[in-house]
């Protein structure tokens, strides 16, 4: 029975750490021996960590993305209009109402034009949250899937939407505490004088971490990737602890 439980421990242990993402140093040498060639790892450090808990309790938390060969990413936002059609959907979009210095990167392609822009959240489970929610009621999946719901929450308003529910969201890697999926962002401008309105939509990937109570949201222009390029993407996100 001993042995039964530690094949057991030592299978569990490496399933969670294929599920939840690979390590820098892993990519690095699938890149060099050509099996990545085609893309490059990037590593996104936002200084400022969890802005929910006290300052004193901050650290760094570094985000590691494969993106394809030449693209770039630049701390801050894409100027002007950036992939967006006018300058209303772009302020009205998560870029528009989330980016700023400290929470985003702007993604470029290797003409340096701009394609995408990762942008994080974070919560922390209050006593308070806890009780409202039912939480110490909840089994590991219902919790998870609250904590990704609370993490994402403020990128949801009247005109702008991460869409992380619905039978187009793709859950690529899942696991406990950690889960990745490919999913959708939605602005809506006002109406016109016409009575119009004008609906953009962007492929994006959000990608939480449990244990860092940390969400992360790549979102790119509508044509920059292919379905199998994005998937790719999604799989390679690794969120953790400290600027690496």
């Amino acid at each position: 029975m001993k042995k039964l439980a530690c094949f057991m421990i030592a299978f569990a242990f490496v399933f969670l750490l294929a599920a939840c993402g690979r390590s820098p140093e892993a990519d690095a040498d699938k890149k060099d021996s050509g099996e990545n060639a085609a893309n490059a790892g990037v590593t996104a450090v936002f200084e400022a960590g969890n802005y929910y808990l006290e300052e004193k309790d901050r650290s760094p938390v570094s985000v590691w993305i494969d993106l394809p060969e030449g693209w770039t990413i630049k701390k801050g936002v894409p100027e002007g209009t950036a992939y967006y059609p006018d300058d209303e959907l772009m302020r009205n979009s998560i870029i528009g109402r989330y980016g700023c210095l400290d929470r985003s990167y702007a993604v470029y392609d290797g003409n340096g034009e701009p394609v995408g822009v990762l942008i994080y959240s974070s919560m922390i489970w209050t006593d308070e949250m806890k009780s409202e929610f039912g939480y110490d009621g909840l089994d590991k999946n219902a919790r998870l899937d609250l904590e990704t719901d609370i993490a994402f929450s403020e990128f949801r308003g009247s005109l702008s939407q991460l869409s992380i529910r619905g039978a187009d969201v793709r859950t690529v890697s899942s696991s406990e505490g950690c889960r990745v999926m490919i999913c959708s962002t939605d602005v809506t401008s006002t109406v016109d004088s016409d009575g119009n309105k004008t609906r953009f939509s962007c492929p994006a990937i959000a990608a939480y971490s449990s244990e860092l109570g940390i969400g992360v949201v790549a979102e790119f222009a509508p044509s920059a990737l292919s379905d199998a390029e994005l998937e790719a993407i999604a799989r390679s996100i690794v969120i953790s602890a400290g600027a690496k």
